[in-house]
């Protein structure tokens, strides 16, 4: 799947939506990575929780956004802090 797979972009949610049915599950047991709030915004319309980078792509804005359900300061962390959550508390692990 690419930036071109669907026709709306983000933060329209069409890419997670579409990610989801490949992968046959529903957005709320789907964890977004994002670094941007275009990723927070496509996360919250698809209703998939969102953990985001405090780099990338921010489109000039402020390197964490705010409307994160947790920062992660790397993807090397995501292993770890996806077996400390488990797949059905990833919200309730709170901010980091």
């Amino acid at each position: 799947m690419s930036g071109d797979t669907c026709v709306r972009k983000k933060p329209h949610p069409d890419m997670l939506l579409h990610a989801c049915a490949q992968f046959g599950v529903v957005p709320a047991e789907a964890l977004m990575i994002g670094d941007s709030s275009n990723d927070v915004e496509a996360a919250r319309a698809a209703g998939c929780p969102v953990w985001c980078l405090p780099y990338g792509y921010n489109e000039g804005g402020p390197g964490v956004p705010l409307a994160a359900d947790r920062v992660i300061d790397s993807f090397m962390e995501l292993p770890t802090l996806l077996m400390l959550t488990g797949s059905d508390t990833v919200l309730e692990a709170g901010t980091a």
